[in-house]
């Protein structure tokens, strides 16, 4: 039975693609592809309307819906206008959430135009309401990068899940501006990650500006361990370091509960399967920490590799509001417990908030609102 398309692809639009390439497309769409009938296969996955489709570059032609569901046919030749969309599937997209950090961001962005990863990848930086060059920098200076130029600040979950929104990739790197890459270090990260099929998440090691590894590895928060790390019982009985992990070896590979999120390199599909996948409770902090835990919770492991190194300067945009992220790190900590504590744990919530606000209050010299969009 042959469909007809309903939207005009020019042959043009296609110049740059090769018989390798991937695409997507919407189940009622339509591709275009080679001139002379063949067969393609494909991944069909009617549960996501997605079709992942491979074919050869050719002039226009028009798909055959054939009777088995996992086969196509390309057709003769035909300009039939469509609506719906057809877009190539990068190997991997990069999200770089930015508040006012400019030069910090040439710097990671000029990084990562060094790199190479085979498949292709592309890079999407969401832009907070800078007031400093950040966009001016990426416009002017990197203008293949995809610009998303909000008239907010809108935090670093809601700021991720609207670069995750625009990605194509099949891996979604989630990265900090403060941070500057080698040149082979996403090829490295996406093959370790793709061999490891019940991971859903590769972490890599943080150097520092004094060239040591950064303590950027953590378990996930629980009672113990916050009593463990406030008492500082942690660092002499390992029961109550659960939290802090003190005795985390950052020179081997190794399961890790929960990475900080300068990098953090996710499965696309993984990624799918979580609603935000942020969760925007949480707008500056805890918020990866809640996105992994999510993650637990679905079977899927997170990895750290020792082998693998980028360097991070640290905390660029919290920093320049010391006070009010203080505060509002201490509220994301209450809010994770709140969502996340469970059965006999909960009756210890209003006691451990108020160890926590005392805690804010303590290290913050007074009180603060914390963080307001």
């Amino acid at each position: 039975m042959l469909l007809l398309a309903r939207r005009l692809v020019s042959f043009f639009d296609l110049l740059d693609l090769e018989a390798t390439d991937f695409f997507e497309c919407d189940l009622d769409g339509f591709l275009f592809g080679a001139a002379n009938p063949v067969v393609i296969s494909t991944a069909d996955n009617a549960a996501t309307s997605t079709l992942f489709i491979k074919v050869p570059l050719s002039p226009l032609a028009l798909l055959d819906f054939s009777s088995n569901p996992q086969y196509y046919t390309v057709v003769f030749p035909v300009l039939v206008p469509v609506p719906g969309k057809i877009s190539r599937i990068l190997k991997l997209s990069i999200v770089i959430v930015n508040w006012n950090t400019a030069s910090f961001l040439r710097d990671c962005l000029g990084s990562l135009a060094k790199c190479q990863v085979t498949g292709g990848f592309e890079t999407i930086v969401v832009d907070n309401n800078s007031r400093d060059d950040s966009v001016r920098v990426v416009r002017d200076e990197f203008p293949d990068v995809i610009l998303l130029e909000e008239k907010a600040n809108h935090g670093y979950a809601l700021g991720n899940n609207l670069g995750i929104a625009k990605a194509t990739g099949e891996f979604i790197l989630t990265l900090n501006s403060d941070t500057v890459l080698s040149e082979a270090v996403l090829e490295k990260a996406i093959h370790r990650l793709e061999s490891m099929p019940s991971y859903g998440c590769l972490s890599v090691q943080l150097i520092g500006t004094d060239r040591k590894p950064q303590r950027s590895v953590r378990g996930f928060p629980s009672v113990a361990g916050i009593f463990g790390d406030i008492t500082g019982l942690g660092k002499v009985l390992p029961a109550l370091d659960s939290y802090r992990l003190t005795r985390f070896d950052y020179e081997t590979s190794q399961d890790a509960p929960q990475p900080m999120g300068t990098f953090l390199l996710f499965r696309g599909s993984v990624l799918k399967e979580i609603p935000g996948p942020f969760d925007e409770q949480f707008p500056i902090f805890f918020n990866e920490v809640d996105l992994l835990k999510q993650m637990q919770q679905k079977g899927y492991k997170c990895w750290y590799e020792a082998s693998i190194s980028i360097k991070h300067f640290g905390g660029e945009s919290t920093k320049q509001v010391k006070k009010s992220m203080i505060w509002e790190s201490h509220r994301s900590l209450i809010r994770y417990f709140s969502k996340n504590l469970k059965g006999l744990a909960r009756i210890s919530l209003p006691f451990l908030s108020l160890a926590i606000w005392l805690g804010a209050f303590w290290r913050a010299k007074g009180f603060h609102e914390g963080f307001r969009p």
